[in-house]
């Protein structure tokens, strides 16, 4: 068989992966390659997912630190693949939400769409989100955040849950989580419901 490599794609797809814990930036990252390709005149697209209403009952993502941009809610990921079409960037924020985000996220790469992805790469209890891992071997950038920890500032890669709830889908910000680094998630020394 003989290929011919001088044949290049019409258009170039990528997934790009960001995660965290929560307030590493992830959704600010997020936003700022929106910006960036949109200054290069990109066509974007921005997804959240349906039940994330922290900060804004809009159609939009906000961070934490009170940056937003225009989003739609979906619940079901499959719908992106029809909505898509006209449009060159898809980024998708809460990622760890959607079951199929990797079949998804590569579909669209396929297709020549630039897909960027932010969302936590761990539950509260550092349980791997498996379909967020499942991004890694299909992605050409992986970009890790870490934040600060709350206990003793030092850097912080894990998100640890006040209260006592086992439930792992608990859509909150600073009232239910906070980030805290690998000595002080071990620790049982602070009396997290106190707060």
């Amino acid at each position: 068989m003989e290929y011919n490599f001088s044949i290049k794609p019409k258009f170039k797809g990528s997934i790009t992966v960001i995660f965290g814990p929560m307030f590493s930036g992830k959704s600010s990252k997020l936003l700022e390659y929106i910006k960036r390709y949109q200054y290069k005149q990109q066509r974007c697209l921005v997804f959240n997912y349906v039940n994330d209403n922290r900060y804004s009952q809009e159609e939009q993502i906000t961070t934490h630190n009170g940056q937003s941009f225009k989003a739609q809610k979906i619940s079901n990921l499959s719908d992106v693949l029809n909505i898509s079409k006209n449009y060159d960037v898809i980024a998708i924020d809460e990622g760890q939400f959607f079951l199929d985000i990797a079949d998804i996220a590569d579909q669209l790469a396929n297709q020549g769409k630039i897909v960027i992805v932010a969302a936590l790469d761990a539950s509260f209890q550092r349980k791997a989100f498996n379909n967020i891992l499942d991004l890694v071997p299909i992605c050409e950038e992986i970009i890790k955040l870490k934040a600060v920890c709350l206990i003793c500032k030092e850097d912080a890669s894990y998100s640890k849950r006040k209260g006592s709830s086992k439930r792992v889908e608990m859509i909150g910000g600073e009232e239910l989580y906070f980030p805290v680094c690998r000595v002080c998630f071990n620790e049982n020394l602070i009396n997290l419901n106190r707060k």
